[in-house]
């Protein structure tokens, strides 16, 4: 029979139970007498610092038949409750053979074990805690683990070490396995917070501000271990050893293999001189014969310089002021290790793109990327897709920074007179350390000037471009570009109540300008957004030209906006086919999404000037056609016309006014009513959408080619149109879902599509 092995002395002095001060400790005393079957007080104590309360009690535990681990039919524990009630009561095992399980505390000694009941912080604990509940816990505590079932399948591993108020920041180009054959020198700069935790930021040498430590760096690495086995924190370099040894790493002779390996080939001048940092990987498995699910990474701070070490360890002695390698040494002795502290940091890499798209639910993307315009959206945006590990940037601006716009911008008055892509590469540079991911082009996209080349190489490059400017002029600009990829425009209207992307299939068929005019047609026609380009009369005075006006706008728009595009831009980036996506927010800030239809332009030539319509008002057209047959029918078109670029686009059209003839064979236009919508849709489009010809319809069985009269209406039309060097543009549609495009020259008369 197995001998049973004596308690360990419970903490504290004895007490009566008349002398607890812990109100906690009170209630739980009054609940274990009360439910005695399951729970069996022993004793009161007293600890004297800092000042706590201690019930003694043995707990009945629900066992199975085969046990995970060796857990008692009766459990003798100790519950410590603090007086001043700052922290969540400890549960000690008296046993002195408590089995290594996980969900442990760690403290300083290995015994008592202590165990870990709680996952939140005492200070939300603290708002629920009962007896009953805590009862309840350490109940369930005892027989999951028991079952081994304690730690979930789907939950995280646990620490084989213990975490410290100390953490270690490693540098971006950091490799492990190079530390010990090709040391690098470090500064160590370390980062107060205002409490108790102190950050150290490792910098290459080459690259660190003056007086600051030299150290070292050696890697070591144990090989795969159950999660949640080390039992205590080490505290010098001979619990270190022990530590590693349990994942089959003899860390005390890998150290002076190592120490010696770099005084006898010399990497570094000042190698030996420097504080040496112990990083040691823990590779765990959640179960024994398991495969390895993480690695936990934790650094030793050593306090003494390798030279140092390397004599405690025998491995050289100073002569004078030369140091000589000992020959024929044994291994260091257990006091020699001891002789060596060390204090464990927690480690952590900085932040990478990868990392950051880790973190945000995202998959990394590098592709290269061009982003016009970094104003209060743009700034944003940028920001928001940045952080999320999407792009390799180049940030075209020429705008700076002045004070009103750290209203709305990112940038803050730190950055105010900087070029706005300027000062946004050196903010991305600082969340990723790195000055590869975003390039600046302080520059005008319309007017690059001396940026001319560097602007054409970077599109030419890219994978995506990202339009934010806001600018008409920079959206058909880019549309008239040949040599860039799928372009993505996105903007706030100008009532702020509105968010736009507009994006180009991948083959480019679809383009900027043409989705510009399917906006427009979406403001004309959903009602939501009928109001979205109008200006709001609230406008702000920043300065004293002219010109020196801004929208009134708040903050909490833009952020909200911002987030909803950089999401947006990410979805519609990787889709091939080109969209329209228009979202709208109420006067109770819902927000909807508008997916307006988007169909590739017909394109057709007249004169010298480009006609481009889609099937959508051909199709309207056609529709009001027949809804009006025997009849002709009629009214005039709307669109818009670039005259610099010579391209009239045709959107959308206002139907028969009520005072028009409509014959089987002829129609006249009216006008009752026509002048009031033009102004409204001019008025809805910030101007945008004007008249630009007129249409009407032929009978069944007739063709599309224009008749005497449409010539005769026609060329008063061409005449009309022609004062303000503009083209005159009537569109005829006829059966089989035709439409025929009328010109007096005979290469383009009578130019008939099928839709």
């Amino acid at each position: 029979m197995k001998k049973k092995m004596p308690l360990l002395t419970p903490p504290g002095d004895a007490i009566s139970p008349e002398k607890l001060d812990a109100s906690k400790a009170r209630q739980f005393l009054h609940y274990l007498k009360a439910v005695g079957a399951h729970a069996r007080f022993i004793e009161t104590r007293r600890i004297g610092d800092p000042l706590s309360d201690v019930i003694v009690f043995e707990l009945v535990v629900e066992r199975p038949q085969v046990l995970a681990f060796d857990i008692r039919r009766v459990e003798p524990l100790a519950a410590v409750f603090s007086a001043r009630d700052d922290m969540s009561p400890d549960v000690l095992s008296l046993r002195p053979d408590f089995p290594s399980v996980p969900h442990l505390n760690l403290p300083p000694q290995e015994f008592p074990r202590s165990i870990c009941l709680y996952e939140q912080p005492f200070e939300q604990t603290r708002l629920s805690w009962t007896p009953a509940d805590f009862l309840r816990r350490i109940h369930h505590w005892f027989a999951a683990t028991a079952k081994g079932a304690l730690h979930a399948e789907d939950q995280p591993l646990e620490p084989l070490i213990i975490a410290s108020p100390y953490r270690l920041i490693l540098p971006v180009d950091f490799n492990p396995n190079a530390t010990r054959t090709n040391p690098r020198l470090y500064t160590i700069s370390p980062v107060k917070s205002g409490n108790d935790i102190i950050t150290f930021r490792v910098v290459p040498l080459s690259k660190a501000p003056s007086e600051k430590t030299d150290s070292v760096i050696a890697a070591f690495f144990c090989k795969p271990q159950v999660h949640g086995v080390i039992q205590r924190q080490p505290r010098n370099l001979s619990e270190l050893n022990a530590l590693c040894m349990k994942g089959d790493l003899a860390l005390a002779t890998e150290l002076c293999a190592t120490i010696r390996g770099w005084f006898l080939n010399k990497p570094s001048n000042d190698v030996m001189e420097a504080r040496l940092i112990l990083l040691i990987y823990l590779p765990k498995i959640r179960h024994t014969n398991g495969n390895e699910e993480t690695t936990e990474v934790r650094a030793f701070l050593t306090f003494k310089k390798v030279r140092e070490i390397g004599e405690e360890l025998g491995l050289f002695a100073k002569h004078g002021s030369v140091s000589g390698f000992l020959i024929g040494q044994s291994g260091p002795s257990t006091e020699a290790l001891k002789n060596i502290p060390v204090a464990i940091m927690q480690v952590h890499d900085v932040l990478t793109p990868k990392l950051a798209a880790l973190m945000n639910g995202y998959g990394l993307c590098e592709s290269p990327i061009v982003a016009v315009g970094l104003g209060a959206l743009g700034s944003q945006v940028f920001n928001n897709l940045l952080r999320s590990g999407y792009g390799r940037w180049t940030l075209i601006d020429d705008d700076v920074l002045l004070p009103h716009n750290c209203a709305r911008h990112f940038l803050g008055d730190w950055a105010v007179g900087r070029n706005k892509a300027e000062a946004m590469a050196e903010i991305a540079h600082a969340i990723f350390n790195d000055t590869t991911v975003a390039t600046p082009i302080p520059a005008n996209i319309l007017s690059p000037r001396q940026h001319a080349k560097q602007i054409e190489q970077a599109i030419t490059d890219a994978r995506l471009l990202l339009d934010m400017s806001a600018s008409v002029a920079v959206g058909r600009h880019l549309a008239a570009l040949d040599n860039h990829p799928k372009c993505l425009s996105v903007f706030v209207t100008p009532n702020g109540n509105s968010l736009a992307l507009l994006a180009e299939d991948t083959n480019r068929n679809t383009r900027l300008d043409w989705l510009e005019m399917l906006h427009y047609r979406a403001v004309l026609n959903v009602r939501a957004l009928e109001n979205s380009f109008r200006s709001p009369e609230s406008r702000i005075r920043y300065g004293n030209s002219c010109r020196d006006l801004t929208t009134q706008l708040s903050q909490d728009s833009i952020a909200t906006w911002a987030g909803i595009a950089s999401k947006a831009v990410k979805t519609v980036a990787a889709d091939s086919n080109a969209a329209l996506w228009i979202y709208g927010s109420d006067q109770n800030g819902t927000i909807t999404l508008h997916r307006q239809t988007v169909d590739a332009p017909i394109r057709c030539r007249l004169c010298d000037w480009t006609i481009l319509m889609d099937s959508w008002l051909l199709q309207k057209l056609a529709a009001l056609r027949s809804k009006r047959l025997p009849n002709e029918t009629g009214g005039v078109l709307l669109g818009s016309f670039d005259t610099h670029r010579r391209i009239c686009s045709i959107i959308d059209m206002i139907p028969s006014p009520p005072d028009s003839k409509e014959w089987p064979t002829s129609y006249i236009r009216g006008c009752e009513g026509l002048a009031a919508k033009v102004v409204g849709v001019q008025e809805r489009t910030l101007g945008q959408v004007n008249y630009v010809g007129e249409w009407h319809s032929h009978p069944e069985d007739a063709s599309t080619n224009p008749s005497r009269d449409d010539l005769t209406a026609y060329s008063w039309l061409v005449g009309h149109m022609d004062t303000e060097s503009l083209p005159g543009i009537m569109v005829i549609i006829g059966d089989r879902q035709q439409f025929g495009l009328v010109s007096t020259e005979p290469s383009v008369q009578n130019v008939t599509v099928e839709i």
